[in-house]
C-alpha cells in the first residue's frame, strides 16, 4: 500500500469535513500530488494502493464523485479515454477549503515526492499512454516493464501477449 504523508492526510480530512466522502477526499489529494492519468478502469486499480481506496467499488465511487464535481476530467482519442485531474485541481481544493495557500502546499507536496521516485516516463496524459501502448505493440527484442502491483489491464495484457508472440516467432524464424 502506498502511504500518504501527514500533510496529505490532513488535507484529506479537511475535505471530508467539507462534505466529501472519505474516499473522494483521499483521491482528490492523491490526484493533486501524484497526477495519475489512465483509462478509468486502470486508474481505479492504481488508486487502490492508497488508504481508504483498497476496495474496487469504493475506488470506483470516489472516481465518479470527483468526475461529477469536475475535479477529475476525461479526454480521449480513437483508442482510449484518459481519466485525470482537472487542470485546476489544486486551486479547486484550495477554494473548497477556503485557503488559497493550499494550492501552493499541494504543489510542494508533489515536488517533495520527486526525489524519492525515479520517473522514467510518467503517463499523465493520453499522448504518453498511447505512445506506451505503441511501443509495447512494436517491441522486437525485449520488453522491460517495471510496474506498480496492480491488476493487469486488458489492453496492456493483450498487447504484451501479441508482442511476446511476435518476438518468439522472430527468434524461431
Amino acid at each position: 500500500m502506498a502511504a500518504l504523508d501527514e500533510g496529505e492526510l490532513k488535507l484529506a480530512r479537511e475535505l471530508q469535513r467539507a462534505g466529501f466522502s472519505a474516499s473522494a477526499s483521499v483521491l482528490a489529494i492523491v490526484m493533486a500530488t501524484r497526477a495519475h492519468a489512465r483509462p478509468e478502469a486502470e486508474l481505479v486499480e492504481i488508486v487502490r494502493q492508497y488508504p481508504g481506496l483498497e476496495n474496487v467499488g469504493v475506488a470506483r465511487a470516489a472516481v465518479q464523485e470527483l468526475l461529477r464535481r469536475g475535479w477529475l476530467a476525461q479526454s480521449g482519442s480513437n483508442h482510449a479515454t484518459s481519466t485525470h485531474q482537472a487542470p485546476n485541481l489544486r486551486e479547486l481544493i484550495a477554494a473548497e477549503l477556503k485557503d488559497p495557500s493550499i494550492a501552493q502546499r499541494l504543489l510542494l507536496l508533489r515536488a517533495n515526492l520527486e526525489p524519492n521516485v525515479r520517473v522514467l516516463g510518467p503517463m499523465k496524459d493520453l499522448f504518453v499512454y498511447e505512445s506506451f501502448m505503441d511501443l509495447l505493440s512494436s517491441a522486437q527484442e525485449e520488453i522491460c516493464l517495471p510496474m506498480l502491483v496492480t491488476e493487469p489491464y486488458d489492453r496492456t495484457v493483450r498487447l504484451l501477449r501479441e508482442s511476446v508472440f511476435e518476438i518468439l516467432v522472430g527468434v524461431a524464424g
